[in-house]
């Protein structure tokens, strides 16, 4: 009896074990599913972003060689086509990077949206009070700065882009706005992209449309 009694408990806490391992197995597979899905999903906004935007800039200036072709002015034509190839080299370099989920550098990213604005005649206003944050944080800023500057190139008939960031004691505050006339709009994939990155950053963001169009963003100091 005592012999089948000590089997009976060991059969018990085995089976025990045995379960509480399955369960923990299968809660692992789970967590590595939702990373793959999580990296997708991060893979995929990036490209959407980056390689969005590059494609909408090859696309104005084909456009615009396509134009001084048609005038014949050849010499303003090969400048474009130039840089229609320089930016088809950089495209490679964004999806490398979206890919192996390289960080972005905040000031280069925003230096580099201006200077593609002003090319395309857009006065600019620019103010940046911020330091020292999280590369994380910087990298995702630069993304939603590059879908907004996307959305201008692509839909805005103003001539004036207002971009500044500042630090308040609890949050860091963005914001973008173009002097463009807006009668309605839709949010798609950019507008969806961003609102996501805010909310992986815990913070907010507003669209107005009633002067122009802006976006108004704020996330907590210290993510």
């Amino acid at each position: 009896m005592l012999i089948t009694a000590g089997l009976f408990v060991f059969g018990v806490f085995t089976q025990r074990d045995t379960k509480f391992r399955l369960k923990e197995q299968a809660n692992k597979k789970q967590l590595t599913q939702l990373a793959a899905i999580a990296e997708r999903e991060r893979i995929a906004r990036d490209l959407h972003d980056v390689v969005g935007h590059s494609l909408s800039s090859i696309a104005l200036k084909s456009e615009l060689a396509e134009k001084y072709l048609a005038a014949g002015n050849h010499d303003k034509a090969g400048l474009e086509i130039n840089e229609v190839a320089s930016l088809s080299r950089e495209v490679l370099s964004d999806i490398r990077q979206a890919v192996s989920g390289l960080k972005k550098n905040l000031a280069e990213g925003i230096n580099k949206l201006i200077k593609e604005l002003a090319k395309h005649n857009f006065k600019m206003e620019y103010e940046n009070s911020i330091s020292a944050i999280n590369a994380g944080v910087e990298s995702a800023i630069v993304l939603i700065f590059t879908e907004a500057v996307t959305n201008i190139l692509r839909h805005s008939k103003g001539n004036n882009v207002v971009i500044k960031l500042f630090q308040s004691e609890l949050f860091i505050n963005i914001s973008i706005a173009d002097n463009g006339q807006v009668e309605n709009y839709q949010q798609g994939n950019g507008l969806h992209g961003m609102t996501e990155r805010c909310k992986e950053l815990n913070g907010t963001i507003d669209i107005n449309s009633e002067s122009g169009f802006s976006l108004t963003i704020k996330l907590p100091k210290g993510i």
